[in-house]
């Protein structure tokens, strides 16, 4: 059974937390945290949307964003 739909309203503060497959690493070299900041940067800018404040570790990533009604999967993939 998957989970309900995230609820998202516009301008409001959203806390994301993705985790990697059963704890795995979501990185695995310096290279990917690089390559990741990009992506969120990018993102945040195609969707004016304000990061206010992200961890990236090993083996998942926190974020806390506002901006427009856009799910956090539709803002990094950039599919909105």
């Amino acid at each position: 059974m998957s989970r309900k739909p995230r609820f998202i309203l516009a301008g409001v503060l959203q806390h994301v937390i993705q985790r990697g497959h059963n704890r795995e690493p979501c990185f695995y070299a310096e290279d990917n945290f690089h390559c990741y900041r990009y992506i969120l940067r990018a993102a945040a800018e195609k969707n004016e949307t304000c990061i206010h404040a992200y961890v990236l570790m090993t083996n998942h990533v926190l974020c806390a964003f506002a901006g427009d009604a856009v799910p956090f999967d539709w803002f990094v993939l950039g599919t909105e």
